[in-house]
C-alpha cells in the first residue's frame, strides 16, 4: 500500500509542478489592481494574449464613491467609454522577462503612457509600469494575481 501511494505521488507531483510554473512564464489571467495610497481593492483586470500580443481589459471596476463609471477624459475612441470592459492596455509583447513596447490609458486623466509588464514572486504578482519615454520617468503598480475560476462581471 504504502509502495502505491508513493508511486501515486510521484505520478501526480510534476503535474502540479508543472501547472503552478505556468504562472511564473505569462501574465494572462486575472489580476488585481488596488489604490496607489491606501491599498484598497480597484479593479480586476484580464490580461489576454492573442498571436503573442497582450492586451489588458477591466472586467469588473470597484469605484470610489461618487467616482465617474466612464472615461470622461479620455479623447477618440475611448472618450466616455464604461470602466467596466475598458480596454486598459494592448500591444505588449514578449521581450526576454519582460513584456513591453504597448501602451496604458489611465481611466482617470485619460493620458496614455507606454507600458512594460514584469512576473514576479513566481508569476503571482504583475509590476505594472506607465512611462514617458524611458522607464526612468513614470510610475509602478504591483499587481496581484487573481486565483478564483469565477470573476464575476457584476
Amino acid at each position: 500500500m504504502k509502495f502505491i501511494f508513493v508511486f501515486l505521488t510521484c505520478l501526480i507531483a510534476p503535474i502540479y509542478v508543472l501547472a503552478d510554473s505556468s504562472f511564473a512564464k505569462t501574465p494572462v489571467g486575472f489580476w488585481k489592481t488596488f489604490n496607489e495610497s491606501d491599498g484598497t481593492l480597484r479593479s480586476i483586470v484580464q490580461i489576454q494574449e492573442k498571436d503573442g500580443v497582450l492586451s489588458g481589459v477591466i472586467v469588473k471596476p470597484i469605484p470610489l464613491p461618487g467616482e465617474p463609471m466612464t472615461c470622461v477624459a479620455c479623447k477618440g475612441a475611448l472618450k466616455d467609454h464604461t470602466i467596466q470592459d475598458f480596454p486598459l492596455f494592448s500591444n505588449v509583447q514578449a521581450d526576454g522577462d519582460v513584456w513591453d513596447g504597448g501602451q496604458i490609458v489611465d481611466p482617470k486623466t485619460g493620458n496614455t503612457y507606454s507600458v512594460s509588464l514584469t512576473l514576479l514572486d513566481n508569476g503571482n504578482k504583475l509590476k505594472v509600469r506607465g512611462f514617458i519615454g524611458i522607464s526612468l520617468f513614470g510610475r509602478t503598480q504591483v499587481w496581484i494575481r487573481e486565483l478564483s475560476e469565477e470573476v464575476s462581471r457584476k
